[in-house]
């Protein structure tokens, strides 16, 4: 069998660069986000609207009528 194939210094170099840029898109990210509160809870009548939309945007799956009469 051949030899490894030896790493060129020019993809070092690359991936370093890269993690850099990213390090600093990170930090300048964190510096601007804002924070939002979140609260959890009970499903009910008046928020089932809600969970439904919800449901709909962030899961690639269909529930049916069924399933939100039984939440």
């Amino acid at each position: 069998m051949g030899a490894p194939a030896k790493e060129t210094s020019t993809e070092n170099t690359t991936s370093e660069s890269s993690t850099t840029k990213n390090s600093a898109n990170t930090e300048a990210g964190l510096a601007k986000s804002k924070r939002y509160r979140i609260a959890l809870g009970d499903v009910t009548p008046n928020n089932l609207g809600q969970l439904k939309r919800l449901n709909s945007v962030l899961f690639p799956v269909n529930y049916s009528e069924r399933f939100y009469k039984d939440v």
